[in-house]
């Protein structure tokens, strides 16, 4: 009887059964996974960018350099030695102080405008021991540390042969909220000396001051 030929069908039947059942796990958990995949995409898509958060927008500040005051600008002569020019730009106060070598100006400012100082309300812009611009709240038995009262002012300093000038650059909207006057006085200090002479004389807690139009 003659042997039968069983050839290479077999085995290849068996491998082309062994291929479809992969292929058909592979679809099966593709879709059992679909929405997964899908809900990823999409959240790197379309997730908004949280914007960093940031100051309130005053304008572009000015150049951080001195120029002399410009026509427009009002002034009051504080002592024989120092004279304060002021004007409003945009959306910021300037103010310039001509001064004596070892003299270093305050402003001092009301912000409510109620004659009286209040505790983290009202603020003084000067110069810390280094020269940099300083900005702060008065508390009930002093004042702040330098950098405590938000400020997005600016202060440039320029020596000059017989004195110096001392600018301060801050927006309207720090120094009063009508942001149409504010209410302010002025020190001026004396080298390592820690009391200064304040402007108008006789001016404790805002019982006296100068009202100035800031627009």
């Amino acid at each position: 009887m003659a042997k039968r030929n069983s050839g290479p069908g077999f085995g290849m039947v068996l491998a082309f059964a062994l291929l479809l059942a992969a292929g058909f796990a592979m679809l099966l958990y593709w879709r059992t996974h679909k929405s997964d995949f899908q809900n990823t995409v999409s959240n790197v898509l379309t997730q908004p960018e949280t914007p960093p958060a940031g100051k309130a927008n005053d304008g572009a500040p000015p150049a951080k350099t001195i120029d002399a005051p410009p026509a427009n600008a009002q002034h009051i002569e504080l002592s024989p030695t120092a004279t304060v020019y002021y004007w409003p730009a945009a959306d910021f106060m300037h103010f310039s102080f001509d001064l004596a070598a070892a003299e270093s100006p305050l402003i001092d400012v009301d912000v409510n405008q109620n004659g009286r100082v209040d505790a983290r309300v009202d603020r003084s812009y000067g110069l810390d021991s280094g020269g940099a611009f300083c900005a702060v709240y008065f508390l009930r038995d002093g004042v702040s540390g330098c950098g405590e009262a938000p400020s997005a002012g600016f202060a440039d300093v320029a020596q000059g042969t017989e004195g110096r000038r001392v600018a301060f650059v801050v927006p309207r909207r720090e120094l009063s909220a009508d942001v149409a006057t504010a209410r302010v006085t002025f020190g001026i200090c004396h080298g390592a000396e820690s009391a200064c002479d304040r402007f108008p004389a006789d001016s404790p807690g805002f019982t006296k001051s100068y009202m100035i139009a800031i627009r």
